[in-house]
């Protein structure tokens, strides 16, 4: 793929065409790259080309950069080009130093056509993503923190499991991309060879039987755990009778709480707490359809539960 490939197509397809080079993460990519982001007519298109060389972080993009921040005449273009230098400047390493060795994929290539003659014995890799976040909700059910101040998204943390379920064979040079999570961050980890680009990485290799694990941080819009409560009246619970507090006398009230995984897969390790009202005098009977229910202590009672809802 060349720039020119690219020079009569639309703003969309350019883009495409930069993330794509993104992903093959070689220096030819690269040189394509500085061409999108120093010839391009459109300031997306040549931002787009230098988020793609920030990813990439070879020290080479330096100058190029510089020259972009000097002589572009988009404010928000020349902006871009000086934090990614200022960016690679601190922490760049050449793209051929967390490339694969001609000698690994020799390698690679003999395992594969072990893999060939023993796809009995060898059934693949196994796996499996797990994602993390606490956050809290007010009465009016906004995403909001600690302070209760409403938030429009939050960070998560998570990782990757991987494992080579075979007994026989090594599996080499493995890529792997997590999509339909905004702003993805994963960790690099040079020791068990993972290398790390945007939104996807790369493991060097997997034992038999070996697992990986590859941490991430990501960011979340409002999760789909819809929380509904309801209250009533607890001398007249059977007839859903809202409670009543301007009798003068201390008013007993039954609540009831309802959650509902509005995702396309089971949560696990869901714990809710509910605080009681400052005029609270006692609660008590807690129950719970699935999972478990106790008092904390005077302020709130905690449920959980090992899976939430499918």
């Amino acid at each position: 793929m060349s720039y020119d490939d690219y020079r009569l197509r639309s703003k969309n397809e350019k883009i495409d065409g930069i993330k794509t080079l993104e992903r093959q993460r070689n220096r030819d990519a690269l040189l394509v790259l500085f061409d999108f982001a120093r010839k391009d007519e459109d300031k997306d298109v040549r931002k787009a080309a230098i988020d793609s060389i920030l990813v990439l972080n070879d020290p080479e993009a330096i100058p190029v950069l510089q020259t972009i921040q000097s002589e572009d005449r988009d404010r928000g273009v020349r902006n871009k080009a000086k934090s990614a230098a200022k960016s690679i400047r601190s922490s760049g390493r050449p793209i051929s130093s967390e490339e694969f060795s001609e000698a690994d994929e020799d390698r690679a290539e003999d395992d594969f056509r072990a893999l060939d003659e023993s796809e009995k014995e060898q059934p693949g890799l196994y796996v499996r993503v797990q994602e993390n976040f606490k956050y809290f909700i007010n009465s009016d059910s906004n995403l909001v923190n600690e302070e209760g101040e409403v938030l429009e998204s939050l960070l998560g943390s998570g990782k990757v499991e991987i494992k080579n379920d075979g007994r026989k064979d090594r599996i080499w040079a493995i890529d792997a991309m997590l999509e339909g999570v905004d702003n993805v961050t994963f960790e690099a980890d040079e020791e068990q060879g993972t290398a790390v680009f945007g939104n996807s990485f790369a493991l060097k290799e997997l034992n038999p039987q070996e697992t990986k694990f590859v941490p991430f941080q990501f960011e979340v819009g409002k999760p789909k755990l819809r929380v509904q409560e309801d209250f009533w009246d607890a001398e007249f619970y059977d007839l859903e009778t809202p409670p009543v507090f301007s009798r003068g006398e201390e008013t007993g009230i039954r609540f009831t709480m309802k959650l509902t995984n509005e995702y396309d897969w089971p949560l696990t390790g869901v714990v809710v707490k509910k605080y009681y009202s400052p005029d609270t005098t006692s609660a008590s009977e807690f129950q719970s359809e699935n999972g478990s229910i106790r008092q904390a202590d005077d302020s709130h009672i905690m449920g959980s539960r090992g899976h939430c809802c499918k």
